[in-house]
């Protein structure tokens, strides 16, 4: 992989995020990817490429288009943001359009939606996941919580949650939620709120309410770490320690005990072989988290 805006120290804005890449297949529950990238771009001042890949509908979930365009259009004059709108007609390559787009217009960043109830079926062998594995760019993923294609909303940002294991593994994952939360606090909301969540993971053998000098330590060195990082960064960060057994479990009952409006996770690797993320933490998250759910492959 090439070296990204993600990979450098700067925080604040996304310098070298300028051309975001948003590929699109017509469907309202899209509108969850399409916020973020808008977000993402006025923060960056940068501009937004649209690819439809137009394919053989199916009956049961027809494309709403002319209604997501003029949400487009509105995005687009309310956040001052230049977007151009590329249609091409599939021939059962959809990845290999949406990898040739990004190589055309030399794309610092793919954003997609995809629906969460068909995870299992997104990550294995279609187009999401095959942009998501070969990809030699960012690929931000959003998962909307959304059951039936033809719902839609605005995502109003109030809460953002980010896991937190190593700044290594969760930076690019918290580079990306400063910035939509700077857009956010201009446009939507002045009272944005940043989590940042740790597990702290313990043996079966262990009581839950276990304490120990390797435990207090722990939790010590991360809430240094939030300290430190709320300076660099220049933005509020509200720790979150949570004891547990399970880094995906634990993570997953704090958005149904808090009703974020927003996690965002950092995958540490991409989707490798067949099964994609079947069985790891992201996967898991993103299956089952009470809210929207965005995935960063740097």
């Amino acid at each position: 992989m090439t070296r990204s805006f993600l990979d450098d120290l700067e925080w604040g804005c996304t310098i070298g995020l300028n051309n975001i890449l948003l590929p699109i297949k017509g469907f309202p529950a899209e509108g969850d990817a399409i916020t973020l990238a808008f977000f993402l771009a006025e923060c960056a001042n940068a501009k937004i490429w649209i690819l439809h890949v137009e394919e053989e509908e199916e009956e049961e979930e027809e494309p709403l288009l002319e209604d997501l365009y003029d949400e487009i259009s509105v995005y687009a004059e309310e956040l001052k943001i230049t977007v151009d709108l590329d249609t091409v007609e599939g021939d059962g390559s959809i990845e290999e359009l949406i990898l040739k787009k990004s190589d055309e217009i030399d794309a610092d960043l793919i954003v997609m939606g995809a629906q969460r109830i068909k995870l299992t079926r997104e990550l294995l062998g279609t187009s999401t996941y095959e942009v998501a594995r070969r990809a030699e760019v960012p690929v931000f993923i959003v998962f909307t919580p959304f059951e039936d294609w033809t719902a839609y909303r605005r995502v109003k940002i109030r809460r953002i949650l980010v896991p937190y294991r190593t700044l290594g593994d969760d930076k690019a994952a918290l580079k990306l939620t400063t910035a939509m939360a700077s857009s956010a606090y201009s446009v939507i909301s002045p009272n944005i709120e940043i989590h940042l969540a740790h597990v702290v993971e313990l043996p079966d053998i262990l009581p839950l309410n276990a304490t120990s000098p390797e435990i207090q330590q722990e939790k010590k060195e991360f809430l240094r770490n939030v300290g430190e990082l709320s300076c660099v960064i220049g933005e509020p960060l509200i720790p979150r320690i949570i004891i547990g057994r399970d880094f995906s479990k634990s993570i997953v009952e704090l958005t149904k005990k808090l009703n974020f409006d927003l996690l965002v996770v950092g995958a540490k690797h991409r989707p490798r072989g067949f099964g994609g993320l079947i069985g790891t933490d992201v996967y898991n998250i993103a299956k089952l988290a009470y809210c929207t759910t965005a995935v960063i492959f740097r």
